[in-house]
C-alpha cells in the first residue's frame, strides 16, 4: 500500500468519524430526531474498509453517551477513570460492529450480516449490556404503535436497504465519482428524510414523562445515595410530605412512584419507618406508593428494587434485571454484586387496574430487556426509575429518557420517569 493511499484510508477513516458523531448528535438530545439512528447499521454495512466501519461506530456510541466522563469521574470520584469508562465503552460498543463487518461487498453477503450485526447487538451479552443508542431504539420515533410489526419491518428493511446501497456501490459511476461516494451520499439523504419524517425528542418540555391518567413520578434533587440513618430518615419524611400533598380528590395521584434508590438500603428498620410515617396516609387516601431501595441478599449481594406498597396494606417488589458493569453489576466480586437475570419478572400491579413494565436506570438503554416485557408479559404502561445524582447536565436525563420513550411509543404504552438528580449546589 502506497504512502498516498494509507493518507486517503487515514482520511475515510476520520470523516466516518465524524459522520458517527453527527448521526449520534442528530439523533439523541434537545429537539433530535431519534429516527435518525436507524441510518447506522447502513452506513456501516457500506462502509469502505473495516476501519472506516470502526471509526463510525466508534464515534456514534462515544457521543451518545458524550456526558459520560463527568458522570462516571463524579461516581468513580476520579475524572481520569470517568474518560477511560467513556472509551472503553465506545471500544466494547464497536467491536460488534468490527468483527461483523463484511469484507466481501457482495448485496447478499451485505444484507446477511447487516442481519447478524443487528442481532448481535441486541441478544449478546457483552453487546447489549455495554452500547447506548441502539438504532432499533429510534424506531418508535417513525413508527409509533407498529409494536411486532415495525420490529419485523426493522429487522427486514434496515438489510435490505444495505444490500441496495452496496449493490449502488459496486455498480454506479457518474463521471469521476466512485460508487462508494454514491451510495453514501444516497444514506445520508435517507438519514435527512428520516429526520424530517419522525418524531423529535423534546427534551426541553416541562413535565415530559411525569403524570399518565393517575399514576405520577416525582423528580428529586437529593443527590448521592444516602449513608447514614439521619439522612435516610430526613429523605422518608419527605416522601411523606409529598405524598400527602398528592393524595385526595379528583386532582390527586392514585400512584406516586419515587426515584429508584432514593432511600438507599431497605432494611427492617427502614421498613417500620415507612409504614409509620408514610404508608398510614397513603393508605388513608387510597393510594399506592412506589419507592426504590437497595435490597441486601445473601452473600453480600444486593438487589436494585421498586417496592410497591399497596392501600390494602399489601407489599410487594420488583428488581432490576440489570444493572450498570462494573459499578454494581460485577459478578468477580464476592461482596457488592448485584446480580443479573433477564428473565425475571418485570411487571407488577401498580394501582387503578393498571399493570406496568419496569426499567430501571441503566435498563433504558437494553431493547432487549422492553423486548422481553412486550413479548413474555402483560401490561399496560412503561414505569422507568432513575437515579442520576452524579450529574448535573440535563443531556443525560434527555438521551437516557429518550430510549424508553422510543420503545414505549413504539408499542403504544403510556409512560412516566420518576429521577432523581444532583443536589443543587446552594443546598450544599
Amino acid at each position: 500500500m502506497t504512502r498516498m493511499q494509507n493518507i486517503e484510508r487515514v482520511l475515510t477513516a476520520g470523516a466516518y468519524l465524524l459522520l458517527g458523531v453527527v448521526i449520534a448528535v442528530t439523533s439523541w438530545g434537545e429537539y433530535s430526531s431519534p429516527a435518525i439512528s436507524l441510518i447506522l447499521p447502513v452506513l456501516w454495512a457500506i462502509s469502505p474498509s473495516r476501519l472506516a466501519a470502526f471509526t463510525l461506530t466508534f464515534g456514534y456510541h462515544l457521543a451518545v453517551v458524550r456526558f459520560l466522563p463527568p458522570f462516571a469521574g463524579v461516581w468513580f470520584d476520579s475524572l481520569f477513570l470517568g474518560v477511560l469508562a467513556w472509551l472503553g465503552q465506545g471500544l466494547l460498543a464497536a467491536s460488534t460492529w468490527v468483527f461483523l463487518w463484511p469484507k466481501r461487498r457482495t448485496p447478499v453477503i451485505v444484507g446477511l450480516t447487516t442481519l447478524a450485526v443487528l442481532l448481535a447487538t441486541l441478544l449478546l451479552p457483552w453487546a447489549a449490556v455495554v452500547p447506548s443508542g441502539p438504532p432499533i431504539m429510534g424506531l418508535g420515533f417513525l413508527l409509533p404503535k407498529s409494536a411486532w410489526f415495525g420490529v419485523a419491518t426493522f429487522f427486514i428493511a434496515i438489510p435490505l436497504l444495505a444490500a441496495a446501497l452496496a449493490h449502488v456501490a459496486r455498480l454506479a459511476n457518474v463521471g469521476t465519482v466512485t460508487g462508494q461516494a454514491v451510495a453514501t451520499a444516497a444514506a445520508i439523504l435517507i438519514a435527512i428524510a428520516l429526520g424530517l419524517i419522525g418524531d423529535k425528542l423534546d427534551a426541553s418540555e416541562v413535565g415530559r414523562g411525569r403524570l399518565a391518567g393517575r399514576i405520577g413520578a416525582v423528580h428529586t434533587e437529593w443527590g448521592r445515595f444516602p449513608k447514614s440513618d439521619t439522612e435516610v430518615l430526613s429523605r422518608i419524611e419527605k416522601i411523606g410530605r409529598m405524598v400527602h400533598s398528592l393524595a385526595g380528590g379528583q386532582d390527586g395521584f392514585e400512584t406516586v412512584v419515587f426515584p429508584e434508590t432514593i432511600i438507599g438500603l431497605y432494611e427492617v428498620g427502614t421498613s417500620a419507618v415507612l409504614k409509620g410515617s408514610v404508608l398510614i396516609n397513603a393508605k388513608e387516601a387510597g393510594q399506592t406508593v412506589i419507592i426504590g431501595a437497595d435490597l441486601p441478599l445473601e452473600n453480600g449481594r444486593y438487589q436494585n428494587v421498586a417496592i410497591i406498597f399497596r392501600p390494602d396494606g399489601s407489599t410487594s417488589y420488583i428488581a432490576a434485571r440489570q444493572t450498570p458493569p462494573v459499578a454494581t453489576w460485577a459478578p468477580w466480586l464476592k461482596d457488592g454484586h448485584f446480580p443479573a437475570d433477564w428473565f425475571a419478572n418485570s411487571t407488577a400491579n401498580v394501582g387503578g387496574g393498571i399493570r406496568a413494565r419496569f426499567m430501571f436506570c441503566f435498563e433504558e438503554y437494553m431493547p432487549i430487556l422492553h423486548l422481553l416485557s412486550e413479548a413474555r408479559e402483560d401490561q399496560q404502561m412503561v414505569i422507568a426509575m432513575s437515579n442520576g445524582w452524579a450529574s448535573r447536565n440535563p443531556l443525560s436525563s434527555a438521551i437516557q429518557s429518550g430510549h424508553t420513550e422510543g420503545m414505549a411509543k413504539l408499542f403504544g404504552r403510556p409512560w412516566i420517569r420518576a429521577e432523581n438528580r444532583a443536589m443543587p449546589a446552594s443546598e450544599k
